[in-house]
């Protein structure tokens, strides 16, 4: 498994992203949910000269519904970089979620598949990876960037306040020996 090279944003000439277009030929696109407030905004050189997707942590998030299949399991790996400062009393309540994958019946934080934040110094970055297998029935509904959702695609009152070059989204699960090929490529990407 190799990551796809970073593409895929949409952004205005004032650097605001309405949406960014999933590189994996399965149309998830992620979109800005709200208006002009609730768009991130491009940076244009985060890590090893590469694109980064900035929030801000007060308002911006984008959302992606799911098509209705058999997600029996999933791995999720982000590149990030969190606002160390900003995040320490959402750490603490458990909130700070970067990436959040509600359920049919549950929001994120009560059994749906999140990528929980911790507090990284920036402008350093990482590769997040979270795997997850779902219960029979319990099939993922939407993606959140940024915010908690809900299983209706509503935004909760946490937001993540750092940088987001990529997000890869494999379903099902890959392997111990495939996480560790698409997390070692990451990181000599990004040179993390």
């Amino acid at each position: 498994m190799d990551p796809p090279e970073h593409q895929g944003v949409e952004a205005d000439a004032a650097g605001k992203i309405g949406k960014w277009l999933d590189q994996s030929g399965n149309s998830l696109h992620l979109t800005a949910a709200g208006g002009e407030a609730q768009k991130p905004s491009l940076v244009q050189n985060a890590w090893n000269g590469l694109p980064a997707v900035a929030l801000d942590g007060i308002g911006n998030k984008m959302l992606c519904p799911l098509p209705q299949k058999d997600h029996a399991s999933m791995s999720v790996f982000a590149v990030y970089t969190a606002h160390a400062e900003d995040q320490v009393s959402r750490i603490q309540d458990g909130n700070n979620r970067l990436v959040s994958i509600p359920t049919t019946s549950k929001l994120d934080s009560e059994g749906g598949l999140a990528m929980l934040v911790n507090s990284i110094d920036y402008p350093n970055g990482d590769v997040g990876v979270v795997s997850r297998k779902f219960d029979p029935g319990q099939q993922p509904t939407f993606i959140g960037l940024g915010a908690m959702t809900d299983n209706k695609g509503q935004m909760g009152n946490w937001y993540f306040k750092g940088q987001v070059a990529e997000i890869l989204i494999y379903s099902p699960a890959l392997s111990e020996a495939e996480t560790y090929r698409v997390v070692s490529a990451l990181k000599a990407r990004y040179k993390f």
